[in-house]
């Protein structure tokens, strides 16, 4: 996801949702604290479903399903959070490699 030594948009929202998840205490505190970072929100069917940069990104496609931001209301532990959030980059890295594994081969 680097490109050229700089890091991308994705890489960066990605690294502020990690911050942000481990410090969030309910799914809206999450959201508060998105907004106070500066990352604005966006809604499908009066739904927040993702986060607007210069595009659009859907919680899901960055590995933070609904269940994963209920989980933040049932007042879970830190640790199991961290454990949360490595497993969402471990999802992330075998999705990246199944895609690899896509690529036409002549």
């Amino acid at each position: 996801m680097h490109l050229r030594g700089a890091v991308s948009n994705k890489q960066e929202l990605i690294s502020t949702l990690e911050k942000v998840y481990s410090k969030a205490t309910s799914e809206a505190d999450f959201y508060k604290r998105l907004k106070s970072e500066r990352i604005e929100l966006y809604t499908r069917n009066n739904k927040i479903v993702g986060v607007k940069l210069k595009r659009k990104f859907r919680f899901k496609t960055l590995g933070y399903d609904q269940n994963i931001l209920r989980e933040l209301d049932k007042n879970i532990t830190q640790n199991k959070r961290l454990n949360m959030l490595k497993s969402i980059r471990e999802h992330q890295q075998q999705n990246k490699d199944k895609s690899k594994g896509r690529e036409r081969t002549r």
